[in-house]
């Protein structure tokens, strides 16, 4: 070999075994920093493992429905708003009652609503040992079955839950008036009836934020139904126009359950995520804090000789 390129050589491989030293080294200050840092969590968890964590999802714990402000919500309506054939998942048939509002009332809870901030407010709630109320104690409604939007009106004016002033009002209403349609309450103006229950709504509330929505789908009445839903973008834009807070739910793709009328369980899921969705778009500042219970309600009912016999149903009503 050549005396000349030994000193070269040796240099060289003295070189690679530093280089093949330095990147072992390093890779052991590597491992090092692994080690410690892998301790330092586990002793960082297990010294919190008995601190709860919140699960709220991402997005949503510092956005709540409304902003912030206290919830007093009004659900309005016929036997879906009183949730009919909805077993909440206990087995007993005295459970049937809740419906959508507990699907509802835990979606708006998973926004960063806390349970003392929503009240459900009406004059129709099971007995206290009934399971629904055990499911959902916060079961207060205005859910009136087999009873059509202007006797639904009547209900809730005679018992004067609105004097409570709700901030939020949730309507399901309609699907009687397409299934009945005598002479004084044609069911081509059923749309005009539910613009009536809006307008009494705010006569008596008129900071409220009402939704109504188009009413699930009516295996026995579906021509009508559609026809029904689609007036009723009109109904809220004209309220809007005016000056009020009224915006519109979609239930039309609801299919109900196997008596062809009231949604499955599944059906009252989805419509609690279809109110969600409408929340969800409620402008910032919209929803106030709910005002004190008055006990005088103002005169804003129709007057006798009105339209769609609405004057003499209620004060029938009013009497009976």
């Amino acid at each position: 070999m050549d005396q000349e390129k030994q000193p070269e050589i040796e240099m060289h491989a003295v070189r690679s075994l530093t280089r093949r030293k330095s990147r072992r080294h390093l890779l052991s200050l590597a491992l090092l920093a692994s080690t410690i840092i892998v301790a330092v969590l586990l002793l960082f968890g297990q010294s919190n493992s008995h601190k709860a964590v919140p699960a709220v999802p991402l997005g949503t714990a510092f956005d709540p429905i409304g902003g912030g402000v206290k919830l007093r919500i009004m659900a309005l309506g016929d036997s879906i708003t009183a949730g009919t054939v909805s077993a909440d998942g206990i087995e007993s048939a005295s459970s049937r009652s809740n419906g959508y509002r507990l699907f509802l009332r835990n979606s708006i809870m998973e926004t960063g609503v806390q349970d003392a901030d929503i009240d459900f407010i009406g004059s129709r709630v099971p007995p206290k040992d009934d399971q629904a109320t055990l499911a959902m104690p916060d079961n207060q409604n205005e859910g009136w079955p087999n009873e059509k939007i202007n006797k639904i009106l009547a209900h809730v004016m005679k018992n004067r839950r609105l004097l409570d002033r709700p901030n939020l009002v949730l309507i399901h209403a309609g699907t009687n008036d397409m299934n009945d349609s005598p002479e004084n309450a044609p069911w081509t103006q059923a749309h005009l009836r539910l613009g009536a229950m809006v307008d009494e709504v705010l006569c008596q509330v008129p900071e409220a934020v009402v939704i109504i929505s188009k009413i699930i789908r009516n295996d026995w009445q579906q021509a009508r139904t559609d026809e029904y839903n689609a007036k009723l973008p009109q109904v809220v834009a004209d309220r809007r126009k005016a000056g009020y807070k009224v915006l519109l739910a979609d239930h039309s793709a609801i299919t109900p359950g196997p008596d062809k009328t009231h949604p499955s369980d599944a059906g009252y899921k989805q419509m609690a995520a279809n109110w969600m969705e409408t929340l969800d778009t409620i402008p910032a500042g919209w929803i106030q804090e709910p005002q004190a219970a008055v006990k005088t309600a103002n005169i804003c009912h129709s007057t006798e000789g009105s339209p769609f016999n609405w004057h003499e149903e209620f004060e029938q009503s009013l009497h009976s």
